[in-house]
């Protein structure tokens, strides 16, 4: 097991204003005025009142160069070759948007493009440390739950694959959180983003046996927190924009991103993440939501933890996000597993698992071969150990051995 804990970074700008965020933009560009803005933007942003009231501010502050977000390695590789190398890259989006802005000028660094493109098994590529990208980078999320736009982090397709990439130069300088921006997503995409907020902070609170009074309080606050606002956002009138429906979306949006600035997660081990690397694959070999797949295997996860097995987590600790699942849903705190199981139910989440028996064997040696033997993101778990969880899962779907294998 790495011993390695995580540190907090300084964090970007945190804007809830479009004015103020676009000032940034413009204060960003007057070093460069014969420059371009590389924007990499979804194509159903200009659609949207918001987005479209986004786009009219940041072309009267700059000149835009706009290119769709990359969908895998080799249209990122396009996208560098025909784009500008400029000086201020904003994306404007979801995680493919935001992780492609991200990718642009590290793509454009030679170094960090061969670490990027090589063809190393492992499932992680951490960018080495370095001067300055001598870009700015803004970010403007218009999905919940990826907290994206605060981490250091992106994913990238490379064929069959996806990777994690991840290093300081993937930081962005600016971050803009605005309501407007989320007006259009279902209620059923808050609940899944606030559920993927949860994940992120339980994960590596349960995989760290050592208590942390700051971070601990701080986790498992936000959680709480995310179970309110996912139950408030249950009863909101889909289509109907009001002062509350902002609200909900505003504090989902903003819990999120804070659970990617680190402070939530201060010493915990970098690696403590392993759910996380099973749903990727996972999610990858039935082209699946990565969070449809979280919501199928979390209760398994859980309930090896709860049954003692301490390499998936701390029982003790479990019992902790539990409680907090269970007072913020108020309902009985029957077991860590049964608080989530309620949660899942109540938001709609429970999803079928559709892992095929004959297929474990395989997916459990990917895993190991990109994440473990000898790589330390499986902490000593064996491709054998994957297996046994995997089958674990599917046979609690395909058995009927709790509420997530109702369809």
């Amino acid at each position: 097991m790495s011993s390695t804990v995580r540190t907090v970074p300084a964090g970007p700008w945190m804007f809830t204003s479009m004015p103020d965020f676009v000032h940034w933009v413009s204060g960003s560009v007057r070093g460069w005025p014969d420059l371009p803005v590389l924007t990499v933007i979804d194509p159903a942003i200009p659609s949207s009142p918001g987005g479209q009231q986004l786009l009219q501010q940041l072309q009267g502050a700059a000149d835009l160069f706009c290119v769709p977000p990359a969908l895998d390695e080799a249209a990122l590789l396009r996208t560098a070759e025909r784009a500008p190398r400029a000086k201020v890259v904003v994306g404007i989006g979801g995680g493919a948007a935001m992780d492609t802005a991200k990718l642009m000028a590290a793509i454009w660094h030679p170094g960090h493009r061969m670490a990027i493109t090589s063809r190393s098994r492992s499932g992680h590529v951490v960018l080495p440390d370095g001067p300055s990208r001598g870009n700015a980078l803004g970010l403007v999320p218009t999905t919940v739950g990826t907290g994206s736009e605060s981490s250091m982090s992106a994913c990238l397709t490379q064929g069959a694959r996806k990777r994690l990439i991840s290093g300081s130069g993937l930081r962005a300088d600016a971050v803009l959180l605005d309501s407007g921006l989320t007006a259009t997503l279902p209620v059923g995409m808050l609940l899944a983003g606030a559920l993927e907020a949860i994940f992120r902070l339980s994960t590596p609170f349960v995989m760290t046996a050592t208590p942390r009074r700051s971070a601990d309080s701080l986790a498992l606050a936000s959680i709480r927190a995310l179970v309110e606002a996912g139950n408030e956002a249950r009863t909101l009138d889909p289509g109907k924009e009001t002062a509350r429906a902002n609200q909900v979306r505003r504090d989902i949006a903003e819990l999120s991103s804070f659970s990617q600035t680190g402070w939530s997660s201060l010493g915990r081990h970098s690696y403590g993440t392993l759910p996380w690397i099973i749903a990727t694959e996972l999610s990858m070999a039935y082209g699946m939501s990565k969070m449809d797949v979280v919501a199928a295997i979390l209760p398994t996860y859980w309930q090896r933890i709860d049954t003692g097995d301490a390499r998936f987590g701390s029982s003790d600790r479990l019992r902790d996000v539990g409680q907090a699942l269970a007072a913020s849903a108020g309902t009985p705190a029957r077991s860590p597993v049964g608080a989530l199981e309620d949660v899942l139910s109540q938001w709609g989440l429970t999803r079928p698992l559709p892992l095929q028996l004959s297929d474990i064997h395989h997916i459990a040696q990917q895993i190991s071969r990109a994440w473990g033997g000898g790589l330390p993101m499986l902490q000593g778990l064996t491709s054998a150990d994957v297996a046994a969880f995997l089958a674990e899962a599917a046979g609690a779907h395909t058995m009927g051995g709790r509420a997530t294998g109702a369809a």
